[in-house]
Formats: structure tokens, sequence, C-alpha cells
């Protein structure tokens, strides 16, 4: 009667132990799917300015004008061509800003069941047991979703999470034909990839390598290459024939090499090792890393950092990156995420599931959860909202954008259809005047300024003094003659009404002053009117 009721107590205490550690995995991964769900709602009336170039192209698309920013001229000023496809097939059923921001939601959570799903699998496949496999996959989810920089870019309008979905798909296919010996559906990843950023080319070229590496067979190889060759020639056969060129006209306003980049980009990757809650990202994904080498192989390994090692290029090429919430290594915050899962998968291990294993992970999780919620704070801060109001109604872009609507609105009132306008945001302005034509001062939508030479550049394209009648930029614009020229933000009262500017070609007509702070000087746009001589 009294082994009885003692394997009657012990059977009631294992359910009552296992029923807890099933409540705590299940609280580890909600918990982030839930930060991420609620910041999502909290800052969904957010919108990048860039998005509205890609809104503009779509409402060209389909009106029949093509994929072009201004009817008739063929520049292609944008770097995503399947997310303007996406937005253009959904565009029947949703607006421009609802359909960027559902699709890069659903991005995002796509990528978030990709990596629970993998890391389980792979903490399953290499010996951890079942449910510390949950934990460590849930822990993925925690470093995933609860960096801000992965809310930001899900609801901000651009393919940065789609890049990322990408990224991360890429490279777990790449990893399992490595691993079976057989190219069976990295090629189709790894060429959508392209479609979807550039800079993607890279990521096919680096696995190939690791594949001959990894003794690919020679046939499984060749079948690799030509059938990725097949998917993402069509891309640039289209790009060749409408706008004359292999690559986007973007990467040759921007992208350029020397010791000046190399330094912006150290400049740019440092503070990102301790913002954000990435120590401990930092420290789980080299734990993770020295355990993937050991139980996937160095090559299996290294897959997973390819993501990671192809953004980084891209920040060095690129000198950085001006939108911030580290946009440009968002797209390998998935495998970071994998390799750091994996990394509390060595931590937890097989052992016995203790208070140490419980308190440890929890206040890893905690510190994540800050770690978002303080650049939230100061997201919402630059709203000058509230965190906890709901979500935000109106987004005007950042500090840097509050002309915007000004300036859309004077263009409205003084340029008439189809004249062209010179102006150096091509956002919200050209979208709010879709029948005006505008020439682009950083080149990025203007093919002839992103050809200059001896241009300056920096991290956002041509960077030349527009007014300076010496600098090649305002020898092209006196050459292409727009009926206005809008400066770049200057000093007020430096342009009286009447003066005249780049040889007496164009004269101060008006100036559309700027909101500032009360301890910025002010600014304002100024507008130049194109003199008939």
């Amino acid at each position: 009667m009294i082994t009885t009721t003692s394997i009657v107590i012990a059977e009631t205490a294992s359910a009552a132990s296992d029923r807890w550690q099933r409540w705590l995995v299940g609280a580890v991964g909600l918990l982030p799917v839930l930060f991420y769900l609620f910041m999502v709602l909290r800052f969904w009336g957010m919108l990048q300015d860039d998005s509205y170039i890609g809104f503009r192209y779509v409402d060209n698309f389909l009106a029949g004008h093509g994929l072009v920013f201004n009817p008739g001229e063929y520049v292609e000023g944008y770097t995503s061509p399947l997310w303007l496809l996406l937005i253009a097939a959904v565009s029947p059923v949703l607006s421009r800003p609802l359909a960027v921001k559902v699709l890069g939601v659903s991005c995002g959570l796509a990528t978030g069941l990709l990596i629970f799903l993998w890391v389980r699998r792979l903490a399953i496949y290499r010996g951890v047991g079942t449910r510390r496999a949950q934990v460590a996959a849930a822990m993925a989810l925690g470093f995933y979703f609860t960096d801000f920089g992965v809310v930001y870019y899900s609801v901000s309008g651009l393919e940065t999470i789609l890049s990322g979905l990408m990224a991360t798909a890429s490279a777990i296919a790449v990893y399992e034909d490595l691993r079976a010996r057989e190219a069976r559906y990295s090629w189709l990843l790894l060429g959508l990839a392209v479609w979807v950023r550039p800079e993607a080319i890279l990521l096919i070229v680096l696995s190939v390598g690791i594949m001959v590496a990894g003794g690919m067979d020679r046939r499984q190889l060749l079948r690799l290459i030509v059938i990725t060759a097949i998917v993402v020639a069509p891309l640039f056969i289209c790009r060749r024939l409408i706008y004359g060129q292999w690559q986007a006209n973007t990467f040759a306003a921007k992208v350029c090499f020397g010791f000046g980049t190399l330094k912006l980009a150290a400049a740019y990757v440092l503070p990102c090792l301790y913002h954000f809650g990435k120590p401990v990202v930092l420290l789980f994904w080299l734990l993770g890393f020295r355990t993937a080498t050991r139980r996937l192989g160095l090559l299996g390994a290294i897959v997973l950092t390819l993501p990671l090692v192809v953004v980084l290029t891209l920040i060095v090429l690129a000198g950085g990156d001006w939108m911030g919430h580290l946009r440009f290594l968002v797209p390998s915050f998935g495998t970071v995420s994998i390799l750091a899962g994996l990394g509390v998968a060595a931590v937890v291990g097989n052992r016995h599931w203790g208070v140490f294993e419980v308190a440890f992970l929890g206040c890893v999780m905690l510190l994540l959860l800050a770690a978002g919620s303080l650049a939230a704070r100061h997201q919402a801060d630059e709203e000058d909202a509230s965190m906890l109001s709901g979500p935000s109604a109106i987004w005007n872009g950042g500090r840097d954008s509050r002309s915007d609507p000004f300036v859309a609105n004077w263009i409205k009132g003084h340029v008439a259809p189809y004249q062209w306008v010179a102006y150096d945001d091509m956002g919200l302005v050209p979208y709010l005047n879709p029948k005006v034509n505008f020439i682009d001062f950083h080149g990025l939508i203007t093919a002839e300024v992103s050809r200059l030479e001896d241009a300056k550049r920096n991290i956002s394209g041509v960077w030349d003094d527009e007014l300076d009648a010496k600098t090649s930029l305002a020898r092209l614009l006196v050459k292409k003659h727009p009926e206005f020229i809008l400066s770049m933000p200057r000093p007020i009262g430096l342009y009286p009404i009447g003066t005249c500017v780049l040889g007496g070609a164009y004269e101060a007509c008006d100036a559309i002053d700027i909101p500032h702070d009360a301890n910025v000087p002010r600014k304002c746009v100024y507008c130049f009117k194109h003199v008939d001589r």
C-alpha cells in the first residue's frame, strides 16, 4: 500500500513538473512574439521616407508607364524588384502603406518560425533532449524578435525584412544541400535572394565556394550553378533591356571603396556590438559558433555566417548606413539568432533542468526585452509620443524629414503638371506630386547624376553643392534646366528673393521654412525658378 502510494505521488509530481516545464517553455517562446506584435502595433504608423520611392514606381507600373520614377525616363532607382512586384500584386486589395506593412510583418513572423523550427531540429539532431531543444529554439526567438531593428523594419515599408527572410532561408538551404551532397532547393532561394537585394550575388558566390570546399559532387555543383543562373538571368536581362545597365542605378550613385569607406564602416559596426543588447547576443553567438563547429563541422557553421559576411561587405562598400536601427545588419539577424540559439542549447544541454538554468535564461530574456524596450522608448521620444499610447497615427520620417509636407504642398501650388523640379529627397515629396517630374541631386533616380565621375559621394549618394556653379552637379543642372531647383536645407536669409545663381540661369523666388527645435538654427529650402534669357 505504501509502495503504491509512493508511486502515485511520484507520478503526480513528475506530471506536475512536466506541466510546469511545458508552461515555462511556452512562456519563453511566447514572450518575444508578443513583444514583437505589441511593438509592431505601437509603431504601425511609422513609414520610412524611402518607401515612397517604391510606391511611385508601383503607381507608374500599374498606370501602364512601366517600372519608372518619371514616365518616359527609364532609371532603376530601387533596390528590390521582387519587393515592388509583391507590392503591385497586393495593391488591388490593400493600399500601398498597408501592403508593405502586412508583407513586412508576415516576413518577420515567417523568419521567426523558420528560426524556431530549425534550432529545435538542429538541437535534437545533435543529441539535445526535445524539451531543452524547444527552450533553445524559444530563446533564439528572443534574440530575433526583441531586437528593435526587426520591429522597425517590419513596418518601415522597405524590403529589409524580406531580405532577412531570404538570407536565412538560403543559408539553411545551403547547409541542408551540403549535408545531403545534393542541390535540392538552395538554387531557388539563392536566386530569389538576388531578386530581393543585389548584394545577394555575393551570397551565391560564397555558397558555391563552400560547396566546392565541402566536396559537393561536380554534377550537383554544376546543376546548382546552372539552375541558379536560370533563376537570376531574367532579372539581369530585363534590367539591361529596360534600363540599359546591368546593375541598379542606386549602386552607381552610392557604392565606392577606399580607406574612407572602410573607416566609416568601422565607425558604424563597432557601436553595434554594445547597442540594443548585442553583448548578450554576441556571447551566445560565439558559444553557438563553437558548438556548431564541433557538431555541424566548420563548413556547416560557416554557412550560417554567410548572411553576416554579405551585409558586412555591403556596409564596407557603402561606407556605413544612414537609416539607423542597424538596417544593413538586420538581414543577418536570422542566422545570428540561430547560432545564438545553438549557444543556448550548449548551456542547457542534457543536464538536470534546475533553478540555475531557469534563472539564467529568464534573466537573459528580460535583458533582451529591456534592451528592445529602451530602443523603442528612444524612437517614441523622437515621435514626441508616449510608449504606451497605442498605434502611432502619424510618422513624419524623423527630424530630417519634417519639411517634406511643406515642400510637397509648395510644389502643388507652384509647379504645373509634367514640369521638372530638381530636389534632394526622392521620398514623400515626389509621391505626393505624381504628375511632376523630378531630378535627384543624389543620383538615386537620375542616371546622369549617378555617373558624374568627379562628384563628391557619401553614404547617401552624390553630395555636391547643387548651387555652386563650379561643381559638376551644378553644371549638369544648368544643362538639364529644370523649371525649378529646390535647394537642400540652408541657413535662412542666405538667398534673398531675386538673387541669381548658376550663372544667372536661376533666381530665388521663394523660401520654405523648416520646422525646427529651439536649440537648432533656423533653416529653409530655397526655391529657384529658371530664368529664360
